[in-house]
Protein backbone atom coordinates (compact mmCIF):
# COMPACT_ATOMS: atom_id res chain seq x y z
CA UNK A 1 0.00 0.00 0.00
CA UNK A 2 1.13 3.56 -0.55
CA UNK A 3 -0.08 6.67 1.21
CA UNK A 4 -2.46 8.87 -0.71
CA UNK A 5 -2.37 12.48 0.36
CA UNK A 6 -5.52 13.93 -1.22
CA UNK A 7 -8.27 14.68 1.29
CA UNK A 8 -10.88 12.41 -0.26
CA UNK A 9 -8.61 9.42 -0.59
CA UNK A 10 -8.03 6.67 1.94
CA UNK A 11 -5.24 7.49 4.36
CA UNK A 12 -3.54 4.24 5.47
CA UNK A 13 -1.78 6.13 8.27
CA UNK A 14 -4.98 7.43 9.86
CA UNK A 15 -5.92 6.26 13.33
CA UNK A 16 -8.57 3.56 12.98
CA UNK A 17 -10.49 0.95 14.98
CA UNK A 18 -13.25 -1.62 14.82
CA UNK A 19 -15.59 -1.78 17.82
CA UNK A 20 -18.17 -4.51 18.44
CA UNK A 21 -21.05 -3.84 20.83
CA UNK A 22 -22.72 -7.14 21.79
CA UNK A 23 -26.30 -7.04 23.10
CA UNK A 24 -29.17 -9.35 23.95
CA UNK A 25 -31.88 -9.33 21.31
CA UNK A 26 -34.98 -8.00 23.10
CA UNK A 27 -38.12 -10.09 22.70
CA UNK A 28 -40.00 -6.90 21.83
CA UNK A 29 -37.65 -5.16 19.44
CA UNK A 30 -37.36 -1.40 20.08
CA UNK A 31 -37.04 1.11 17.28
CA UNK A 32 -33.48 0.68 16.06
CA UNK A 33 -31.68 4.05 15.98
CA UNK A 34 -29.19 2.59 13.52
CA UNK A 35 -31.27 0.28 11.27
CA UNK A 36 -28.85 0.33 8.34
CA UNK A 37 -25.77 -0.67 10.34
CA UNK A 38 -23.76 2.10 8.70
CA UNK A 39 -20.74 1.79 11.03
CA UNK A 40 -21.40 4.93 13.08
CA UNK A 41 -21.37 4.82 16.87
CA UNK A 42 -24.82 5.07 18.48
CA UNK A 43 -24.36 6.65 21.94
CA UNK A 44 -28.08 6.43 22.74
CA UNK A 45 -28.26 2.71 21.99
CA UNK A 46 -29.81 0.88 24.95
CA UNK A 47 -29.97 -2.81 25.74
CA UNK A 48 -28.52 -5.61 27.82
CA UNK A 49 -24.81 -6.09 27.04
CA UNK A 50 -23.32 -9.58 26.82
CA UNK A 51 -19.94 -10.08 28.46
CA UNK A 52 -17.46 -12.83 27.62
CA UNK A 53 -18.15 -13.35 23.90
CA UNK A 54 -15.04 -13.88 21.75
CA UNK A 55 -14.71 -12.28 18.33
CA UNK A 56 -12.08 -12.80 15.66
CA UNK A 57 -11.30 -10.54 12.70
CA UNK A 58 -9.13 -11.92 9.89
CA UNK A 59 -7.73 -9.87 7.04
CA UNK A 60 -8.75 -11.13 3.59
CA UNK A 61 -6.03 -10.52 1.01
CA UNK A 62 -7.50 -12.51 -1.88
CA UNK A 63 -10.95 -13.82 -2.74
CA UNK A 64 -11.79 -15.85 -5.85
CA UNK A 65 -8.49 -14.93 -7.61
CA UNK A 66 -9.02 -11.23 -6.86
CA UNK A 67 -6.35 -9.59 -4.79
CA UNK A 68 -7.90 -7.31 -2.19
CA UNK A 69 -6.18 -4.03 -1.36
CA UNK A 70 -8.12 -1.08 0.10
CA UNK A 71 -5.97 1.31 -1.99
CA UNK A 72 -6.79 -0.52 -5.23
CA UNK A 73 -9.96 0.67 -7.10
CA UNK A 74 -10.43 -2.79 -8.68
CA UNK A 75 -10.61 -4.33 -5.23
CA UNK A 76 -13.46 -2.02 -4.24
CA UNK A 77 -15.34 -2.73 -7.46
CA UNK A 78 -15.03 -6.45 -6.78
CA UNK A 79 -15.79 -6.47 -3.08
CA UNK A 80 -18.58 -3.89 -2.94
CA UNK A 81 -21.47 -6.38 -3.54
CA UNK A 82 -20.16 -8.53 -0.67
CA UNK A 83 -19.91 -5.56 1.67
CA UNK A 84 -23.50 -4.57 0.86
CA UNK A 85 -24.80 -8.12 1.38
CA UNK A 86 -25.85 -8.44 -2.24
CA UNK A 87 -23.57 -11.47 -2.56
CA UNK A 88 -22.87 -14.18 -0.01
CA UNK A 89 -19.29 -14.01 1.21
CA UNK A 90 -18.44 -17.65 1.98
CA UNK A 91 -14.76 -18.60 2.50
CA UNK A 92 -15.65 -22.29 2.09
CA UNK A 93 -16.91 -21.94 -1.45
CA UNK A 94 -13.98 -20.36 -3.22
CA UNK A 95 -10.26 -19.78 -3.19
CA UNK A 96 -9.30 -17.40 -0.44
CA UNK A 97 -6.14 -16.06 1.19
CA UNK A 98 -6.02 -14.64 4.68
CA UNK A 99 -3.64 -12.30 6.43
CA UNK A 100 -3.33 -11.65 10.14
CA UNK A 101 -6.03 -12.52 12.68
CA UNK A 102 -6.94 -10.71 15.90
CA UNK A 103 -9.20 -11.77 18.77
CA UNK A 104 -10.99 -9.84 21.49
CA UNK A 105 -13.48 -10.72 24.24
CA UNK A 106 -16.38 -8.44 25.12
CA UNK A 107 -16.13 -6.67 28.47
CA UNK A 108 -18.86 -5.96 31.03
CA UNK A 109 -20.31 -3.35 28.67
CA UNK A 110 -20.43 -5.88 25.82
CA UNK A 111 -17.59 -4.12 23.96
CA UNK A 112 -14.74 -5.75 22.06
CA UNK A 113 -12.45 -3.03 20.64
CA UNK A 114 -9.84 -3.79 17.98
CA UNK A 115 -6.90 -1.44 17.42
CA UNK A 116 -3.37 -1.68 16.07
CA UNK A 117 -4.19 -3.62 12.92
CA UNK A 118 -3.64 -2.64 9.27
CA UNK A 119 -6.47 -1.17 7.24
CA UNK A 120 -8.11 -3.60 4.86
CA UNK A 121 -11.00 -5.99 4.36
CA UNK A 122 -11.79 -8.23 7.36
CA UNK A 123 -13.83 -11.35 7.89
CA UNK A 124 -15.61 -11.00 11.26
CA UNK A 125 -16.61 -14.08 13.27
CA UNK A 126 -18.24 -14.71 16.63
CA UNK A 127 -16.27 -17.78 17.70
CA UNK A 128 -17.13 -18.43 21.35
CA UNK A 129 -20.22 -17.43 23.38
CA UNK A 130 -18.34 -17.96 26.64
CA UNK A 131 -20.64 -18.93 29.49
CA UNK A 132 -23.62 -17.26 27.83
CA UNK A 133 -26.53 -19.37 26.64
CA UNK A 134 -26.63 -17.74 23.22
CA UNK A 135 -29.12 -19.40 20.90
CA UNK A 136 -27.83 -17.92 17.65
CA UNK A 137 -24.23 -17.01 17.05
CA UNK A 138 -23.74 -13.93 14.90
CA UNK A 139 -23.58 -14.71 11.21
CA UNK A 140 -20.02 -13.95 9.92
CA UNK A 141 -19.69 -10.90 7.68
CA UNK A 142 -17.15 -8.88 5.70
CA UNK A 143 -16.24 -5.35 6.75
CA UNK A 144 -13.96 -2.70 5.27
CA UNK A 145 -11.74 -0.58 7.52
CA UNK A 146 -12.15 2.25 6.67
CA UNK A 147 -15.58 2.24 5.06
CA UNK A 148 -17.40 4.94 3.09
CA UNK A 149 -19.09 7.44 5.40
CA UNK A 150 -22.82 7.30 4.65
CA UNK A 151 -23.40 10.58 6.48
CA UNK A 152 -20.66 12.57 4.79
CA UNK A 153 -20.17 12.08 1.06
CA UNK A 154 -16.58 11.77 -0.04
CA UNK A 155 -15.31 10.98 3.44
CA UNK A 156 -14.22 7.77 5.11
CA UNK A 157 -15.23 6.27 8.44
CA UNK A 158 -12.08 5.04 10.17
CA UNK A 159 -13.64 4.06 13.48
CA UNK A 160 -16.27 1.50 12.60
CA UNK A 161 -18.91 0.24 15.07
CA UNK A 162 -21.08 -2.88 14.80
CA UNK A 163 -24.02 -3.85 17.03
CA UNK A 164 -24.69 -7.60 16.75
CA UNK A 165 -27.54 -8.96 18.87
CA UNK A 166 -28.35 -12.52 19.87
CA UNK A 167 -31.26 -14.30 21.46
CA UNK A 168 -30.23 -15.71 24.84
CA UNK A 169 -31.80 -18.92 26.04
CA UNK A 170 -32.44 -20.29 29.47
CA UNK A 171 -32.22 -24.06 29.17
CA UNK A 172 -32.31 -26.40 32.15
CA UNK A 173 -32.63 -30.06 33.04
CA UNK A 174 -34.22 -31.53 36.16
CA UNK A 175 -35.00 -35.00 37.45
CA UNK A 176 -38.14 -36.12 39.29
CA UNK A 177 -37.11 -38.87 41.72
CA UNK A 178 -40.36 -38.96 43.70
CA UNK A 179 -41.32 -42.37 42.29
CA UNK A 180 -37.87 -43.94 42.38
CA UNK A 181 -36.36 -45.81 45.35
CA UNK A 182 -34.86 -49.02 43.96
CA UNK A 183 -33.68 -50.60 40.73
CA UNK A 184 -36.56 -51.02 38.31
CA UNK A 185 -38.29 -47.79 39.38
CA UNK A 186 -38.97 -44.79 37.12
CA UNK A 187 -36.94 -41.58 36.92
CA UNK A 188 -38.52 -38.68 35.00
CA UNK A 189 -36.25 -36.13 33.32
CA UNK A 190 -37.38 -32.72 32.06
CA UNK A 191 -35.43 -30.55 29.60
CA UNK A 192 -36.87 -27.03 29.47
CA UNK A 193 -35.93 -24.11 27.23
CA UNK A 194 -37.37 -20.84 26.02
CA UNK A 195 -39.04 -20.64 22.64
CA UNK A 196 -36.42 -18.89 20.47
CA UNK A 197 -37.14 -15.30 19.53
CA UNK A 198 -37.63 -16.04 15.86
CA UNK A 199 -37.07 -12.53 14.49
CA UNK A 200 -33.64 -12.47 16.12
CA UNK A 201 -32.46 -15.36 13.97
CA UNK A 202 -31.71 -14.75 10.31
CA UNK A 203 -32.07 -18.35 9.21
CA UNK A 204 -34.04 -20.52 11.64
CA UNK A 205 -32.95 -23.84 10.18
CA UNK A 206 -32.63 -26.09 13.23
CA UNK A 207 -34.21 -26.48 16.63
CA UNK A 208 -33.54 -29.73 18.50
CA UNK A 209 -33.32 -31.24 21.95
CA UNK A 210 -31.01 -34.26 22.12
CA UNK A 211 -30.91 -36.37 25.30
CA UNK A 212 -28.30 -39.13 25.42
CA UNK A 213 -29.35 -41.60 28.11
CA UNK A 214 -26.55 -43.53 29.87
CA UNK A 215 -27.26 -46.97 28.46
CA UNK A 216 -26.00 -49.00 31.42
CA UNK A 217 -28.08 -47.10 33.96
CA UNK A 218 -31.27 -46.00 32.17
CA UNK A 219 -33.73 -47.56 29.75
CA UNK A 220 -36.15 -45.39 27.77
CA UNK A 221 -39.83 -45.84 28.68
CA UNK A 222 -41.70 -42.91 27.12
CA UNK A 223 -41.82 -39.16 26.50
CA UNK A 224 -44.14 -36.17 26.39
CA UNK A 225 -43.64 -32.80 24.65
CA UNK A 226 -45.19 -29.61 26.01
CA UNK A 227 -45.16 -26.25 24.24
CA UNK A 228 -46.44 -23.49 26.52
CA UNK A 229 -47.25 -19.88 25.69
CA UNK A 230 -45.99 -16.97 27.81
CA UNK A 231 -48.92 -17.44 30.22
CA UNK A 232 -48.29 -21.16 30.69
CA UNK A 233 -51.17 -22.38 28.53
CA UNK A 234 -50.52 -25.61 26.63
CA UNK A 235 -50.33 -25.42 22.82
CA UNK A 236 -52.74 -27.73 21.03
CA UNK A 237 -51.82 -26.94 17.42
CA UNK A 238 -48.26 -28.33 17.45
CA UNK A 239 -48.45 -32.02 16.67
CA UNK A 240 -46.34 -34.90 15.41
CA UNK A 241 -45.32 -35.64 12.72
CA UNK A 242 -46.26 -32.35 11.02
CA UNK A 243 -44.41 -30.09 13.43
CA UNK A 244 -41.91 -32.33 15.16
CA UNK A 245 -40.58 -35.87 15.42
CA UNK A 246 -39.00 -37.78 18.29
CA UNK A 247 -36.42 -40.38 17.31
CA UNK A 248 -35.30 -43.12 19.73
CA UNK A 249 -32.05 -44.90 18.92
CA UNK A 250 -31.04 -48.37 20.07
CA UNK A 251 -28.26 -46.77 22.10
CA UNK A 252 -30.82 -44.78 24.08
CA UNK A 253 -30.59 -41.36 22.44
CA UNK A 254 -33.84 -39.39 22.47
CA UNK A 255 -33.86 -36.74 19.71
CA UNK A 256 -36.64 -34.13 19.40
CA UNK A 257 -36.45 -32.33 16.06
CA UNK A 258 -38.80 -29.59 14.87
CA UNK A 259 -39.71 -29.54 11.20
CA UNK A 260 -39.78 -26.37 9.08
CA UNK A 261 -43.53 -26.14 9.74
CA UNK A 262 -42.88 -26.65 13.45
CA UNK A 263 -40.27 -23.90 13.60
CA UNK A 264 -42.67 -21.57 11.87
CA UNK A 265 -45.46 -22.52 14.28
CA UNK A 266 -43.24 -21.67 17.26
CA UNK A 267 -43.36 -18.01 16.22
CA UNK A 268 -46.78 -17.83 17.87
CA UNK A 269 -45.30 -18.91 21.22
CA UNK A 270 -42.45 -16.44 21.66
CA UNK A 271 -41.95 -15.71 25.35
CA UNK A 272 -43.18 -19.21 26.15
CA UNK A 273 -41.33 -22.42 26.86
CA UNK A 274 -40.75 -25.93 25.58
CA UNK A 275 -40.54 -28.95 27.87
CA UNK A 276 -39.50 -32.44 26.86
CA UNK A 277 -40.37 -34.97 29.59
CA UNK A 278 -38.62 -38.35 29.33
CA UNK A 279 -39.46 -41.36 31.51
CA UNK A 280 -36.72 -43.92 32.13
CA UNK A 281 -36.39 -47.14 34.11
CA UNK A 282 -33.37 -47.51 36.39
CA UNK A 283 -31.44 -50.63 35.46
CA UNK A 284 -28.05 -49.81 36.97
CA UNK A 285 -26.40 -47.24 39.21
CA UNK A 286 -22.79 -47.21 38.03
CA UNK A 287 -20.61 -45.76 40.77
CA UNK A 288 -23.56 -44.09 42.43
CA UNK A 289 -24.16 -41.13 40.12
CA UNK A 290 -26.66 -41.48 37.29
CA UNK A 291 -25.60 -38.56 35.09
CA UNK A 292 -27.96 -37.62 32.26
CA UNK A 293 -26.77 -35.00 29.76
CA UNK A 294 -28.71 -33.29 27.00
CA UNK A 295 -28.15 -30.46 24.54
CA UNK A 296 -30.49 -27.81 23.11
CA UNK A 297 -29.53 -26.85 19.56
CA UNK A 298 -30.67 -23.71 17.79
CA UNK A 299 -29.04 -23.48 14.38
CA UNK A 300 -25.33 -23.99 15.16
CA UNK A 301 -25.54 -22.89 18.79
CA UNK A 302 -25.67 -25.49 21.56
CA UNK A 303 -26.64 -25.23 25.22
CA UNK A 304 -25.61 -28.30 27.26
CA UNK A 305 -27.74 -29.20 30.29
CA UNK A 306 -27.34 -31.94 32.88
CA UNK A 307 -29.09 -33.51 35.85
CA UNK A 308 -27.87 -36.18 38.29
CA UNK A 309 -29.62 -38.78 40.45
CA UNK A 310 -27.60 -40.19 43.35
CA UNK A 311 -27.69 -43.86 44.36
CA UNK A 312 -25.99 -46.28 46.73
CA UNK A 313 -26.26 -49.79 48.18
CA UNK A 314 -26.91 -51.54 51.49
CA UNK A 315 -26.22 -54.86 53.18
CA UNK A 316 -28.20 -56.40 56.03
CA UNK A 317 -26.27 -58.84 58.23
CA UNK A 318 -28.02 -61.24 60.63
CA UNK A 319 -26.31 -62.36 63.89
CA UNK A 320 -27.25 -64.47 66.87
CA UNK A 321 -27.67 -62.17 69.87
CA UNK A 322 -24.48 -61.70 71.88
CA UNK A 323 -22.33 -63.59 69.38
CA UNK A 324 -20.90 -63.21 65.93
CA UNK A 325 -22.64 -66.32 64.68
CA UNK A 326 -24.22 -65.57 61.29
CA UNK A 327 -27.77 -66.68 60.53
CA UNK A 328 -29.46 -67.41 57.21
CA UNK A 329 -33.19 -67.53 56.63
CA UNK A 330 -34.19 -64.11 57.99
CA UNK A 331 -36.56 -62.10 55.75
CA UNK A 332 -36.74 -58.29 55.65
CA UNK A 333 -38.85 -55.54 54.10
CA UNK A 334 -37.60 -52.00 53.44
CA UNK A 335 -40.07 -49.13 53.83
CA UNK A 336 -39.98 -45.65 52.38
CA UNK A 337 -41.14 -43.91 55.60
CA UNK A 338 -41.11 -44.69 59.30
CA UNK A 339 -44.88 -44.36 59.46
CA UNK A 340 -45.28 -46.95 56.71
CA UNK A 341 -42.94 -49.29 58.59
CA UNK A 342 -44.90 -48.89 61.82
CA UNK A 343 -48.16 -49.69 60.06
CA UNK A 344 -46.59 -52.36 57.84
CA UNK A 345 -48.07 -50.45 54.90
CA UNK A 346 -46.90 -52.59 52.01
CA UNK A 347 -48.03 -49.98 49.47
CA UNK A 348 -44.98 -48.02 50.61
CA UNK A 349 -42.48 -50.84 50.58
CA UNK A 350 -39.32 -50.54 48.45
CA UNK A 351 -38.87 -52.94 45.57
CA UNK A 352 -35.65 -53.79 43.78
CA UNK A 353 -36.29 -55.22 40.33
CA UNK A 354 -39.78 -56.18 41.48
CA UNK A 355 -38.70 -57.92 44.70
CA UNK A 356 -39.95 -56.57 48.04
CA UNK A 357 -38.75 -59.30 50.44
CA UNK A 358 -35.05 -59.77 51.04
CA UNK A 359 -33.72 -62.92 52.73
CA UNK A 360 -30.33 -63.75 54.20
CA UNK A 361 -29.34 -66.78 52.18
CA UNK A 362 -25.56 -66.85 52.28
CA UNK A 363 -23.25 -66.13 55.19
CA UNK A 364 -26.03 -64.40 57.09
CA UNK A 365 -26.26 -61.37 54.77
CA UNK A 366 -28.46 -59.97 52.02
CA UNK A 367 -27.24 -57.35 49.56
CA UNK A 368 -29.52 -54.52 48.43
CA UNK A 369 -27.83 -53.21 45.30
CA UNK A 370 -29.46 -50.15 43.82
CA UNK A 371 -31.15 -47.89 46.38
CA UNK A 372 -31.61 -44.17 45.86
CA UNK A 373 -29.74 -42.05 48.38
CA UNK A 374 -31.93 -41.40 51.40
CA UNK A 375 -33.37 -42.69 54.69
CA UNK A 376 -35.17 -46.03 54.80
CA UNK A 377 -36.74 -48.22 57.50
CA UNK A 378 -36.14 -51.96 57.74
CA UNK A 379 -38.52 -54.48 59.33
CA UNK A 380 -37.82 -58.17 59.91
CA UNK A 381 -40.85 -60.15 58.78
CA UNK A 382 -39.49 -63.64 59.49
CA UNK A 383 -36.73 -64.92 61.73
CA UNK A 384 -34.51 -67.92 61.06
CA UNK A 385 -35.98 -71.19 62.33
CA UNK A 386 -35.55 -71.45 66.09
CA UNK A 387 -35.11 -67.69 66.61
CA UNK A 388 -37.35 -64.81 67.65
CA UNK A 389 -37.95 -62.12 65.02
CA UNK A 390 -36.77 -58.59 65.85
CA UNK A 391 -39.69 -56.25 66.59
CA UNK A 392 -37.60 -53.08 66.11
CA UNK A 393 -37.74 -50.71 63.15
CA UNK A 394 -34.16 -50.29 61.94
CA UNK A 395 -33.05 -47.06 60.25
CA UNK A 396 -31.02 -47.44 57.07
CA UNK A 397 -29.20 -44.38 55.70
CA UNK A 398 -28.09 -44.97 52.10
CA UNK A 399 -25.23 -42.72 50.99
CA UNK A 400 -23.96 -41.67 47.58
CA UNK A 401 -21.92 -44.44 45.99
CA UNK A 402 -21.41 -46.14 49.34
CA UNK A 403 -22.33 -49.46 50.97
CA UNK A 404 -24.33 -49.05 54.17
CA UNK A 405 -24.23 -52.06 56.49
CA UNK A 406 -27.04 -52.81 58.96
CA UNK A 407 -26.64 -55.51 61.64
CA UNK A 408 -29.74 -57.16 63.12
CA UNK A 409 -29.56 -59.64 66.00
CA UNK A 410 -31.90 -62.53 66.90
CA UNK A 411 -32.35 -64.38 70.17
CA UNK A 412 -33.00 -68.11 70.22
CA UNK A 413 -36.37 -69.42 71.24
CA UNK A 414 -36.48 -70.34 75.03
CA UNK A 415 -35.47 -73.96 75.87
CA UNK A 416 -38.17 -76.50 76.98
CA UNK A 417 -39.08 -77.62 80.66
CA UNK A 418 -37.23 -80.95 80.72
CA UNK A 419 -37.03 -83.16 83.93
CA UNK A 420 -34.48 -81.74 86.33
CA UNK A 421 -32.12 -83.98 88.40
CA UNK A 422 -30.05 -81.48 90.21
CA UNK A 423 -30.37 -79.58 93.56
CA UNK A 424 -34.02 -79.56 94.77
CA UNK A 425 -35.02 -82.28 92.32
CA UNK A 426 -32.36 -84.58 93.66
CA UNK A 427 -33.46 -83.97 97.28
CA UNK A 428 -37.05 -84.74 96.42
CA UNK A 429 -36.03 -87.92 94.65
CA UNK A 430 -34.04 -89.04 97.72
CA UNK A 431 -36.96 -88.26 100.05
CA UNK A 432 -39.39 -90.16 97.89
CA UNK A 433 -36.98 -93.10 97.85
CA UNK A 434 -36.66 -93.04 101.66
CA UNK A 435 -40.41 -92.95 102.09
CA UNK A 436 -40.80 -95.86 99.68
CA UNK A 437 -38.16 -97.93 101.47
CA UNK A 438 -39.68 -97.14 104.88
CA UNK A 439 -43.06 -98.26 103.69
CA UNK A 440 -41.64 -101.54 102.42
CA UNK A 441 -39.89 -102.25 105.75
CA UNK A 442 -43.10 -101.59 107.69
CA UNK A 443 -45.05 -104.00 105.51
CA UNK A 444 -42.37 -106.72 105.91
CA UNK A 445 -42.37 -106.41 109.75
CA UNK A 446 -46.14 -106.64 109.88
CA UNK A 447 -46.15 -109.75 107.73
CA UNK A 448 -43.48 -111.51 109.94
CA UNK A 449 -45.43 -110.76 113.15
CA UNK A 450 -48.59 -112.17 111.64
CA UNK A 451 -46.88 -115.45 110.81
CA UNK A 452 -45.50 -115.79 114.34
CA UNK A 453 -48.99 -115.43 115.87
CA UNK A 454 -50.34 -118.22 113.72
CA UNK A 455 -47.66 -120.68 114.90
CA UNK A 456 -48.29 -120.05 118.55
Amino acid sequence: MSAVGAEGNINPEADHSFVIHKYVQPEIAPKDPNPAGDGHEVPEFSGTPIEGVTYRITQVTQYSKQKLDPLDPASWDFVSPYLQGLKDFDPKKTQIEFGSSFEKVTDAKGIAEFRDFPIGFYYVEEIDPGSNEILNLMKPFLVAIPMPDSKSAGNWLYNVHAYPKSAVGAASKTVDESGAFGLGDILKWTIATKVPFISAIDDFVRFEIIDTLPAEELRYVGHELQVLDEFGALATNITSPEHFAVEISEEGQVALKFTAAGRQALEGYQGGSIKLNISTRVQGTGKGDIVNTAVVRTNDAEIPVQAVSYWGAAEIVKYQTGTKILLDGAVFEVYKTKEAAEKRDTSNVVTINGESKFATVKDGSVSLRGLKVGQYYVVETRAPAGYIASTSIHELNVTRGGLTQLSVENSQQPFGALPQLGSLGLVLTILVGIVAVGGAVTVAVRERRGKQRVKS
